[in-house]
């Protein structure tokens, strides 16, 4: 007898396995390591278009407006003359006077919408960007620390459990994208990161934060529950495939998301450098 031909998974099957990852995510992954070819190519553009969600739902809301309405009689310049216009907590435009433009006292300025370029386009690149160097970077320190404590598996496959894992934050992107499209607001703070007030001057003008600020505002911003619902799979994972203990397991999924962490944390700790520099 001639074994049949092996085909890839169908669409109906693959979304089976989308939604068991976030039901039965140890025999959904045990199923996927068992079939001949591993959809990975898919789970991956799906997780990349759910990223890219919120991006494209902040750049379709209308322009925000300004959180302080203009006082035509706290100002009153000459003839010509540049006006301080206080326009929310983003500083001071130097502007005309709105009086000049048409705009009654109280009315509210609205923010300019940002080039499709700089609005849209760079941004979406950036979390493609982002999230393919996080899953090599995870999925190498996994493999590396995984086979000095005893794990049996190659780097393709931590890769391939990895995109997996990713599945919560594809969740996250979703609702994060619904939750702009309905409410027409974006998602002023990620995460925790909404903890840390923003320092302000007495005048509602925002200062160039401290450093301290700008590494606990980052930091927390990446705590959230998806975070946790990631970390889990992770452990689920690295007893699936590499077949180490749920102890060795943990330490080591918490371990490298520390690690990790660290290492993203770099860049905000560099800003806040600058930044502490420039107002020195």
């Amino acid at each position: 007898m001639t074994e049949p031909p092996q085909t890839s998974v169908p669409p109906t099957r693959f979304v089976g396995l989308l939604v068991g990852m976030i039901r039965h995510p140890r025999a959904t992954l045990e199923h996927i390591f068992a079939l001949p070819r591993r959809p990975w190519r898919r789970v991956a553009l799906v997780i990349i278009v759910a990223a890219i969600l919120p991006v494209v739902a902040a750049y379709s809301t209308p322009p925000a407006q300004a959180t302080a309405p203009f006082d035509g009689g706290a100002v009153a310049p000459g003839p010509g003359a540049v006006s301080a216009v206080p326009v929310g907590p983003r500083g001071v435009n130097m502007g005309v006077d709105p009086g000049r433009v048409g705009m009654e006292p109280g009315e509210m300025m609205p923010m300019p919408r940002p080039s499709p370029l700089a609005g849209l386009v760079l941004p979406a690149l950036g979390s493609t960007a982002g999230l393919v160097v996080n899953w090599l970077l995870w999925s190498g320190v996994l493999y590396v620390i995984g086979t000095m404590v005893g794990g049996r598996n190659t780097f393709g496959h931590m890769l391939h459990m990895i995109i997996w894992t990713w599945v919560p934050y594809g969740v996250r992107g979703i609702l994060q994208a619904g939750y702009i499209w309905i409410t027409k607001e974006p998602i002023a703070h990620q995460g925790l990161s909404g903890l840390v007030a923003a320092e302000t001057a007495s005048m509602g003008v925002s200062l160039t934060p401290s450093m301290g600020t700008v590494v606990l505002q980052s930091l927390l911003g990446r705590v959230d529950i998806y975070l946790f619902w990631h970390v889990a799979l992770v452990v689920v994972g690295l007893v699936t495939v590499a077949h180490l203990s749920q102890r060795k397991a943990l330490t080591l999924a918490l371990a490298s998301w520390v690690l990790l962490t660290l290492l993203g944390l770099l860049p905000s700790v560099i800003l806040g450098s600058f930044a502490g520099l420039r107002l020195g």
